[in-house]
């Protein structure tokens, strides 16, 4: 009885699939780690693999954009695919081709292995896309604001988190 009673019901339509938003933030906070991570480290990475020093600024930005340029390549592919065949195995082929290319990528040793790493987290990557989709699908418009705002918030933490652990 007391306050319980009293309080009014939770409306179903406001009300947020938690943890559906809570595992899509998760996804997008990855996808900004993943982005930023690199940004401490990339022109001493550059630098030991023999690219000249009037070069490496250029070299570490191209390395750099590279994931993000291949992700804009294919992320209207990816957006089809989860169309067909559901947002949920999408986003984990993105998140398993992350963690195989972030690894590759660690383990790099010429300029060239880092370009290919990078270029195919890029192209085995449409999470950010993808994720939005999925996100449309479990809210409606009473509670997308919020839901889609907790989007940018995961986006921000992984954006500090990044270069910080990196």
């Amino acid at each position: 009885q007391g306050m319980a009673a009293d309080a009014p019901a939770a409306d179903d339509d406001e009300a947020i699939p938690r943890l559906q938003v809570f595992c899509l933030c998760c996804v997008t906070l990855s996808d900004a780690v993943v982005q930023c991570v690199l940004y401490p480290f990339v022109p001493f990475m550059v630098a030991g693999f023999g690219i000249a020093e009037n070069e490496v600024g250029y070299a570490a930005g191209v390395l750099a954009s590279a994931g993000n340029v291949a992700t804009f390549l294919s992320s209207f592919v990816w957006g089809k695919l989860s169309d067909m065949y559901g947002r949920r195995p999408i986003l984990i082929v993105g998140l398993v081709s992350t963690a195989v290319s972030m690894t590759m990528f660690g383990m790099s040793t010429s300029f060239a292995h880092a370009m290919l790493a990078r270029g195919i987290g890029g192209l085995l990557n449409g999470n950010a896309g993808v994720s939005r989709a999925a996100m449309r699908d479990i809210t409606n418009e009473r509670n997308r604001t919020k839901a889609f705002s907790m989007l940018g918030v995961a986006y921000g933490v992984g954006a500090i988190a990044g270069p910080t652990i990196g």
